[in-house]
């Protein structure tokens, strides 16, 4: 939220400790959100909750081109902090279980490095696009002061997370069941699941 952070401490005047105050819904979304997707994931198909906290990212995400004014935190910024992180925190935790839930336990290491690397360089590239949009349309509209910048950078992300939510709707098969974890298992018999949802 670094397009919040400036706009909150140098154009509305707000101290550091008051705009991390205005930051606490990501903070308190999380852990709640993560625990509601464990029990989602023992009932439905991965794929569909995948997508539902991909539709949930994006009514937080539409939200946020609005959050234009200092009154106008409560109506569109909390909103869209809270849904987005929701969203977020549901997409994450449950395509971590899909792709360990498809790798060979020999290689889970190296995919779980390839998974967070991606992960960090999509942070990385998607804030210097939105940043990058941000600069471009403030030079010719509303200047550093003003929303339009980060109202255009707002609109991109809440493009791509159309997008993404298209398609993982059409192109993510619906081959990883609900997580049953059977605590009896031995390690064979949960290798010997894992492939079986390979071949289906």
């Amino acid at each position: 939220m670094a397009l919040f952070s400036w706009l909150w401490q140098e154009v509305y005047g707000w101290t550091a400790l008051i705009t991390a105050v205005h930051f606490l819904p990501i903070s308190l979304t999380g852990v709640p959100v993560i625990i509601l997707s464990d029990v989602l994931q023992k009932k439905f198909p991965l794929k569909w909750v995948t997508l539902a906290g991909m539709i949930i990212t994006v009514a937080g995400t539409v939200l946020l081109p609005f959050a234009d004014a200092k009154d106008k935190y409560w109506r569109f910024a909390f909103p869209a902090l809270l849904i987005g992180t929701a969203g977020v925190s549901m997409i994450f935790s449950t395509s971590n279980i899909s792709v360990f839930k498809v790798t060979p336990p020999s290689i889970a290491g190296t995919v779980g490095a390839i998974f967070n690397c991606v992960l960090n360089l999509g942070c990385a590239a998607g804030l210097a696009i939105i940043t990058s949009i941000q600069t471009s349309v403030q030079i010719h509209h509303g200047g550093p002061n003003g929303y339009q910048g980060r109202a255009a950078g707002f609109w991109f992300l809440f493009a791509f997370v159309v997008t993404l939510t298209l398609a993982v709707a059409v192109f993510m098969k619906n081959t990883i069941p609900p997580v049953k974890v059977d605590p009896n298992a031995t390690t064979a018999e949960k290798e010997a699941a894992v492939l079986e949802i390979k071949e289906v």
